[in-house]
């Protein structure tokens, strides 16, 4: 026992010495009080022990300029081994800025960094690490095991729970970088780093063409962002998304090998601009980005090929307009649709017309669902349109109605609608344009012959289907 302990004491003063270098240390004291003429310091190199008044003047670095401070620190870790005093010096600092620049300095701090630790101990403890490392030292002598993890990232501040967020980013985990920035979303850019990390998280969890047409992707923050890069990326994985989708739904040959190129295209140009995205979730993007190109790869000799492996019972439903698996047949007007909306430049405006009870309206409602990445078909049932008091902008409200519903784009103003419907719904028009970017907009009116009982009674102007087709002739991504 007596040798077991004298040893033992023995190699752990032998690797403290070793790594900490006291003496070095020691002679570093006075060298890091000496200011030479181009204002740096005299730093011993190979102490990992915090020197006295560093992070004092590494505070001062970072209050006067936050971005300057950092690349300094950059500096200082690659030509000496004080870390400690650093890490520090960032957390004192950072618990000091207001909250509203919160986000911004550690997404700065994550930009770049020498070492990406210091993203992680703004969070985690830096003293628990040491603690743990220590007790590594002890699974190096026989008959001793200790399981040891890492320190964990804590979200008990604001800046402890942004810092997480990011290196769990980079980390490749945004499930836990979700919940991260989820005890920061009342903050600026809170919100939109809580659903950049939550689009990462269902999209890093797809991981086969079903699934990725499964994704339910939720609403982008609005522009500016603050990492606006990211967001170009994750709209062309959307676009990705909703190609996989007519992929799997489009009755055209033609229209889902058109998606399927379009969408492995798509994933290509991520991969080859992997150099733009910000350090923090490049290597997750990229992941995905590969995953969903070779699963897509998988099936492309697939596409298009229909069989039929069991007895199919009549699946044809007669009543009330149907959708997803119930609904059937149709397939030429449905690939007909798809081919003037989805593979043309420019999309055509259509009559769909029929008897009664011929599925005229199950067309248009699954249709919108299937549309793929260049059209976003809104249907609108005029039937509840029986008598207009406040002529077209009644038209135009309920239109408006259902555009908001489909794309998250605030309602146009009613008092101005009915006003001045025309001149307010035009503008509102291109205001969904924009924000689809650059797909197209069909409009798919249900019921259509209520316009024609409504001018007839005179509730609305002889002149609306000339208003109707002005709407056309104002862009080319706009269809009826």
């Amino acid at each position: 026992v007596a040798v077991g302990v004298a040893f033992g004491v023995a190699g752990g003063v032998a690797v403290g010495v070793a790594i900490w270098r006291p003496e070095n240390w020691l002679i570093g004291v006075p060298l890091n009080s000496i200011s030479i003429q181009n204002r740096s310091f005299l730093l011993p190199r190979v102490t990992p022990i915090p020197l006295p008044l560093l992070k004092t003047r590494l505070k001062l670095w970072l209050r006067k300029d936050w971005q300057l401070g950092l690349e300094n620190i950059d500096q200082l870790l690659k030509y000496s081994l004080q870390f400690i005093p650093v890490v520090n010096a960032i957390n004192d600092v950072l618990a000091e800025i207001p909250s509203e620049q919160i986000i911004y300095r550690i997404s700065q701090l994550a930009e770049d960094p020498y070492d990406w630790k210091l993203v992680k101990f703004a969070s985690a403890s830096l003293v628990e690490e040491l603690k743990l490392e220590f007790l590594k030292v002890f699974n190096a002598f026989p008959f001793i095991s200790i399981s040891i993890s890492s320190a964990a990232t804590r979200l008990d501040t604001p800046p402890r729970a942004t810092a997480a967020g990011f290196w769990h980013l980079h980390e490749k985990e945004p499930k836990k970088a979700t919940a991260a920035f989820e005890q920061v979303r009342d903050i600026l850019y809170g919100e939109e780093m809580f659903l950049l990390a939550q689009t990462l998280t269902q999209f890093q969890t797809a991981t086969s063409p079903d699934t990725i047409a499964e994704i339910k992707i939720p609403n982008f923050p609005p522009e500016p962002h603050l990492r606006p890069i990211t967001w170009k990326a994750l709209k062309g994985l959307r676009r990705v998304v909703e190609d996989t989708q007519l992929i799997l739904t489009a009755t055209s040959k033609s229209a889902r090998s058109f998606a399927l190129a379009r969408a492995i295209g798509q994933l290509a140009e991520t991969l080859n601009n992997a150099n733009t995205l910000p350090q923090a979730e490049k290597d997750l993007i990229l992941d995905i980005a590969q995953n969903w190109k070779e699963a897509l790869e998988k099936i492309a000799k697939d596409v298009g090929d229909i069989s039929i492996t069991k007895p199919v019972k009549n699946p044809y439903v007669i009543g009330d307009p149907v959708e997803g698996d119930l609904f059937v047949g149709r397939e030429d007007i449905m690939r007909e649709l798809e081919q003037l909306w989805v593979m043309s430049s420019q999309p055509q405006s259509v009559v769909l017309y029929g008897h009664r009870r011929m599925g005229k309206t199950s067309i248009l409602r699954n249709i919108a669902k299937s549309s793929g990445a260049d059209a976003q078909v809104i249907y609108v049932d005029l039937q509840s349109l029986e008598v207009v008091s406040q002529g077209m902008g009644e038209v135009f409200l309920a239109i408006s109605d259902e555009i908001s519903d489909s794309i998250s784009l605030p309602k146009p103003d009613t008092e101005e609608l009915l006003k001045l419907p025309q001149r307010t719904f035009k503008l509102y028009l291109k205001q969904a344009t924009k924000k689809l970017d650059n797909k197209s907009l069909i409009i798919a009116l249900d019921e259509f012959e209520t316009i024609e009982n409504l001018m007839n009674a005179e509730q609305l102007p002889g002149n609306f289907m000339a208003v109707l087709r002005s709407f056309v002739q104002m862009s080319p991504k706009i269809a009826f």
